[in-house]
């Protein structure tokens, strides 16, 4: 086994449940097919089952998809995006220099600033 994917096998076992369930729905369009089983079977070792990740991956209906079908994903998040809008380019994340499109999920929407 390759020094990469041992990183990798090592991030996957640390991870959060709800980070790899986001991993192996939302994220999985851009992931490589072995990275996607090796999520799966970390998922499966947790008790979740196949039918536990469809009914994770449904909560996110509504949600925007690009041309290709991915969801597109928040800008300040890795969650699924439910609105695109204007915002700020900001240097250190405070001074706003130039606007910009931004997605944001249903969490950072909710906030008066994003």
């Amino acid at each position: 086994m390759l020094d990469d994917e041992q990183k990798f096998l090592a991030n996957i076992r640390r991870a959060e449940t709800d980070d790899l369930l986001n991993r192996v729905t939302v994220e999985r369009w851009g992931m490589d097919p072995d990275a996607v089983r090796w999520i799966k079977e970390e998922l499966a070792s947790r008790d979740v089952t196949p039918a536990m990740i469809l009914d994770y991956e449904t909560q996110f209906e509504g949600c925007l998809r690009d041309e290709q079908g991915r969801w597109v994903i928040c800008s300040y998040c890795r969650k699924p995006a439910v609105v695109r809008c204007w915002g700020w380019h900001r240097l250190w994340k405070r001074i706003p220099i130039f606007p910009r499109v931004v997605s944001m999920c249903k969490d950072h929407a909710a906030k008066p600033n994003g």
